[in-house]
């Protein structure tokens, strides 16, 4: 005779799950989801841990330090020595250059040891590292700066190289021929980019083989790359040294080494790239995170549903004396035996998804999961699923055992209702009108999940619509700007930095690249007067910079003696200047631009005074002179204490402060008008030799007034003058002989793609190499990947919000399923007098009408409401610009392909429970 299992919770839950294998289809499908996007948490932010460090690894390496110019025995034997952990070293054999006329441009040549692989970390973008005599490895922005753009892997390349003497390069130089086997990131530009320039010489981007000679009669200078033991136990992690450990191992490493900090172990800012990382996997998990909460609403949906379906079980087993308990015992177990079950196919779903993203997302991510993160995204997804089972549990338990069996909280439910007759006998209508008032309170929860999803998609779609109009499509695809130079009082200091030349824009018009070339020049002009107005000095002690003319305030200032201390007081460098530039008046220095003829056309709708005149600015007879009609200052005590002062611009029409509780308010009216007559003087000198300088001096007329720059000049005024010169580049000569072109804007010939990008990129990173701090801007790079942003955003947000529709379909679903099997003797008995599958289905769909219909009233009208609300907001406020869009189309469409589905599915289950006899309907078996 066959031995009987002893009943226990787990054969119960055992017993559950074998018998109600469809019925836990969606839950299971729930249990999953939960299970693979809480884990996805856990990945992304292992992904964002392994991707921050493998980004620093390839931008700054692992060593904390560079040293410059060392012999072996400075790390060896020498003082340094006590404070290191660890150590390599770059041997460099000579210093390549492009051509004689740019032998400063270019990059050092050097072998790495064993240990400075793996320090230094040259991460390649293609290729290999070098692995015989006669092979060579370059950085990709090194390969422009040697004008070898056009150079391949395999590729022979001819090297002139200046042969180092042990401390320098010296004059001696020779040829060199390598195979190109590898090409690298730019580490030498990222590492650089927080350290001055001067160690640009010395720091190699161009590696060869191990163990390489210099030419004969050259002797290699050595690179160190060093991990300092202070950083590894320093003040941000076990406080093991002191200051004076810190101040004995600046001492030991100053005086004869050139320094460079990377520290890539302690934490910081590693630029755009770590930014987007970090931006990247925020929106990840927090994305993620939603899922997991939509998820564990559809257990929650789902596994309550189950539960009321067999509240006769639940009663009998407390009748014959389960405790509450015992009860939540055994079907808890049943979630986690799925859950358990569910683990293995959750994480490789999970894995392979985060994987799969990052892949699309490019190759700054680095997915690379250890062992316990598995385990953990496991653990995490149990929790998260045994969370949301535990609600409907606790909820169900608490039922007495006589209520369970004879389903009293129904019939309850019925008589509160009051639910009538009525004299229109409509089968389906009244069917469901009376589940629609039985089941008000679960349906208004799923209507409230519906709308939200619904606000969501209607904002998500709008805000990425108003995002992509806002991209950048100006005609001018690249932007060429020198950030060399600066401006002291009185003065530009631009006579030791070399900006683009009328050479250079000539030589841009004859690439034959280029359809248009548009040129600025900024800088400081001075206006010579006799004595500075009340409009000047509210100028000045607005901007309180440094290069102010005006002394900085004294202390014991207060609002009732500010204007008594302040006016006319000049600093010395101010009386230094005028003396120094043999002024003899004095000199209120604003701000000098020059522009291409063509950029008057965009501003002379923003004339408030006069009228622009081409040919008397082109002579230098007329200028445009910018400067907001009234300015004022305004401050407390407690700015003042701080060193704030404030302007505000046009904003003082009728007298009074933009704020309440100010101290001390002061406004002027422009004293400057159309046809006024001033004398010009701008000074170009050298920050080095203060006796070499070039003035020049003009009087012209102020033709035509702005009250402020125009936003499509999108001109970076210099220092922060308030006033501007503007004149055309045909007329900058008589001006600034001696300022040099510090932005060009260019317009492609024909249509831009990127077989054309690919040769035009190259020649301007040339062009911006022969300024010592130029910088090139692709616009059509940015735009491109902006559009194609666009795209996958659009794309992403289309499937978002058919992910949560779909969720919110399948609880719906599940909910009326429920409706169903809880129902069969209804549907039995309605059959037994002659309901046929129409009427039926009818009734069931106006129900989901009803649960939609909620739903969606809800959500579009709440996000009508708060379009029209954010429109009366911004307009309240005069921020007529950049307004989103009212957005419905695409929600609208998603929903209602939803409905239809959830109603086809709806027939669907009606036409199987027909099948059934309508003595099994009744019996409810």
């Amino acid at each position: 005779m066959k031995k009987k299992n002893k009943l226990t919770i787990n054969t119960l839950a055992m017993g559950n799950l074998k018998q109600r294998k469809k019925q836990y289809t969606i839950l299971i499908i729930g249990i999953i989801l939960a299970m693979v996007f809480s884990s996805g948490i856990t990945f992304f932010i292992s992904c964002w841990k392994s991707s921050n460090e493998e980004t620093n690894r390839r931008l700054y390496g692992t060593q904390d330090e560079i040293f410059l110019n060392v012999t072996a025995t400075d790390f060896e034997n020498g003082k340094i020595s006590e404070f290191l952990s660890g150590y390599s070293f770059a041997h460099t054999i000579g210093y390549a250059f492009k051509d004689e006329e740019n032998a400063d441009v270019g990059t050092a040549v050097a072998w790495l040891d064993d240990k400075a692989v793996d320090m230094y970390y040259p991460y390649l973008y293609e290729g290999r590292l070098p692995e015989k005599d006669g092979e060579i490895v370059i950085e990709r922005q090194s390969l422009m700066t040697l004008g070898l753009t056009d150079k391949k892997i395999g590729d022979k390349i001819t090297l002139s190289m200046k042969i180092p003497d042990g401390k320098v390069f010296s004059d001696k130089t020779e040829k060199r021929t390598y195979t190109l086997v590898g090409i690298m990131c730019n580490k030498k530009e990222a590492i650089l980019s927080r350290q001055s320039n001067e160690y640009a010489t010395y720091l190699p981007s161009a590696f060869v083989n191990k163990g390489e000679e210099t030419a004969v009669g050259g002797k290699e200078l050595l690179v160190a790359f060093v991990n300092i033991k202070l950083y590894d136990k320093g003040f941000s992690k076990t406080n093991t040294y002191t200051q004076e450990d810190w101040d004995r191992y600046y001492k030991a490493s100053s005086g004869y080494m050139d320094l460079i900090t990377t520290d890539t172990n302690g934490t910081y800012d590693n630029g755009t790239s770590g930014t987007d990382i970090l931006s990247t996997m925020l929106y990840s998990i927090a994305f993620a995170t939603i899922l997991t909460l939509f998820s564990c609403l559809t257990i929650v949906n789902s596994f309550s549903n189950n539960l009321r379906e067999r509240k006769k079980q639940i009663g009998m087993l407390r009748a014959v004396g389960a405790t509450k308990r015992q009860i939540i015992t055994i079907y808890a177990r049943e979630a986690f035996i799925i859950s358990l079950i569910a683990t293995p196919v959750s994480i490789f779903i999970s894995y392979f998804g985060v994987k799969l993203i990052t892949k699309i997302i490019g190759d700054d991510l680095i997915f690379i999961p250890k062992i316990w993160i598995l385990f953990a995204g496991a653990g995490l997804g149990i929790i998260c699923v045994m969370c949301a089972a535990l609600i409907p549990l606790i909820s169900i338990s608490k039922s007495s055992p006589m209520q369970a069996i004879r389903n009293i909280d129904y019939t309850r439910k019925a008589r509160k209702k009051k639910i009538r007759s009525q004299k229109n006998f409509d089968v389906s209508s009244l069917l469901a009108k009376r589940n629609i008032t039985l089941s008000r309170g679960r349906q208004i929860t799923v209507s409230v999940i519906l709308a939200i999803t619904v606000i969501g998609s209607c904002f998500g779609f709008a805000g990425l619509s108003h995002e992509s109009s806002q991209l950048n499509n100006s005609e001018y695809k690249y932007e060429l700007r020198n950030f060399g130079g600066y401006e002291a009082t009185l003065a530009n200091c631009n006579m030791d930095y070399r900006g683009f030349s009328n050479n250079d824009i000539a030589e841009l018009m004859s690439s034959g690249y280029f359809s248009e070339v548009l040129a600025t020049k900024t800088g400081t002009i001075n206006i010579l007067k006799d004595e500075l107005t009340d409009y000047d000095f509210l100028f000045e002690i607005s901007h309180r910079t440094t290069e102010s003319i005006y002394k900085e305030v004294d202390k014991g200032l207060t609002a009732d003696n500010f204007r008594e201390k302040t006016t006319k007081v000049f600093t010395k460098n101010y009386l230094r200047a005028i003396e120094r530039f043999g002024y003899k008046s004095l000199a209120f220095p604003t701000g000098f631009v020059s522009i291409d003829e063509s950029y008057f056309e965009l501003i002379k709708n923003n004339v408030v005074e006069g009228e622009i005149n081409l040919d008397k600015i082109n002579s230098g007879e007329e200028i445009v002179l910018i400067a907001p009609e009234n300015i004022g200052v305004y401050f407390n005590e407690y700015d003042l204490q701080m060193g704030y002062t404030f302007i505000e611009s046009n904003s003082f029409y009728e007298g009074k402060p933009p704020i309440e509780d100010i101290e001390y308010f002061d406004t002027q009216r422009r004293s400057y008008k159309v046809g006024d007559e001033i004398d010009l003087s701008l000074v170009s000198t050298s920050k080095n030799d203060k006796t070499n300088f070039v003035r020049t001096d003009r009087k012209v007329k102020i033709g035509a007034i702005l009250n402020r720059t125009p936003q499509n000049l999108q001109l970076e005024i210099p220092g922060a003058a308030g006033i501007v010169i503007l004149t055309t580049n045909q007329a900058s000569h008589l001006f600034a002989p001696e300022l040099d072109y510090d932005k060009i804007s260019l317009k492609p010939q024909g249509k831009m793609d990127d077989d054309k990008n690919m040769i035009i990129a190259p020649y301007l990173e040339n062009m911006k190499l022969s300024i010592p701090d130029g910088h090139l801007t692709n616009w059509y790079e940015y735009e491109r990947d902006n559009e194609q942003e666009m795209r996958v955003l659009f794309f992403g947000l289309y499937c978002i919000v058919a992910f949560f529709l779909i969720i919110c379909g399948s609880v719906i679903n599940n909910a009326l399923t429920a409706r169903i099997r809880e129902g069969k003797r209804e549907i039995g008995t309605l059959r037994a007098v002659g309901a046929d599958l129409k009427v039926l289905s009818s009734s069931y769909i106006r129900q989901l009408l009803s649960i939609f219909g909620w739903g969606y009233g809800m959500g579009f009208g709440l996000y009508i409401v708060g379009y029209l609300l954010y429109i009366a907001i911004r307009k309240s406020m005069e921020w007529n610009k950049d307004i989103f869009e009212l957005r419905l189309v695409e929600t609208f469409v998603l929903c209602s392909i939803l409905f239809v589905i959830c109603a086809v599915n709806l027939v669907f289950k009606i036409r199987k429970e027909m099948k059934h006899s309508i003595v099994e309907n009744i019996r409810e078996l």
